[in-house]
């Protein structure tokens, strides 16, 4: 059975395109992205694909170029760019405040491409924004959805000091390996299952072996979301 990836890689075929990259006959990371969460959310059907794909491709829409080559719709990553705005707030002061600088894409690149005179840093960081949100596929804050972050590392259920009955566990954080202590949720005492270990003892465990340990965003594919700092790359939104 073909995957969504799969119907993707064929419609881009179907163009002549193929093999990742920034070149005219190569597939462009950001598109394939953006077309995979379009199924994947439901907003484009497997059999509509190949129909709104070639509609895209006829309509030839204005674009950009960022640092790495890769090129976006520019009505795309501008709209993406306002809802950004609208709910980071104000940018300003320091290097904020500045102009003409190249971030993500080259300032007067960008300037015009959008017809604008000048762009600020802080326009510049929220089109950058955009544009890493648009690497993964998305073109609309409303299709990033939150995720739970799970991990089966070393979880251990254990009694806590005075307590008769099984009520907290122990895991390896898989970020920072450190042991974490917290108590159990009542869904997890309910779930709470017992077998006999090799040396004969009893031992409880959650049928699973996994557990929630936090929330980050993903885009509907169910890719965790990331942004590119000086540490490399960041879960966005995670908790």
């Amino acid at each position: 059975m073909a995957t969504l990836e799969d119907l993707v890689t064929q419609a881009y075929a179907n163009i002549g395109r193929s093999g990742f990259g920034t070149g005219e006959a190569q597939i462009d990371t950001p598109g394939f992205n953006y077309w995979v969460n379009q199924l994947a959310s439901g907003a484009v059907s497997p059999t509509q694909l190949n129909e709104a794909f070639a509609n895209a491709v006829a309509e030839k829409p204005a674009q950009v170029t960022d640092y790495q080559g890769n090129r976006y719709n520019v009505d795309d990553l501008s709209a993406l760019a306002n809802q950004i705005a609208a709910n980071t707030g104000s940018l300003a002061g320091g290097a904020f405040g500045t102009s003409g600088e190249s971030i993500g894409f080259g300032a007067s690149d960008l300037a015009a491409a959008l017809g604008a005179q000048n762009l600020s840093a802080a326009d510049q960081v929220v089109y950058d924004m955009a544009r890493q949100l648009m690497q993964q596929g998305i073109t609309d804050i409303g299709q990033i959805r939150p995720q739970d972050i799970t991990t089966s590392n070393n979880i251990v259920l254990t009694q806590s000091s005075g307590s008769s009955v099984i009520d907290s566990l122990r895991y390896e954080d898989p970020d920072t390996g450190q042991i974490i202590t917290r108590q159990l949720t009542p869904a997890e005492q309910a779930s709470i299952q017992y077998g006999i270990a090799e040396d004969g003892s009893t031992t409880a465990y959650l049928p699973g072996a996994s557990i929630v340990t936090g929330q980050q965003l993903a885009a509907p594919s169910g890719t965790a979301l990331g942004v590119t700092g000086a540490g490399g790359l960041t879960n966005f939104g995670a908790t």
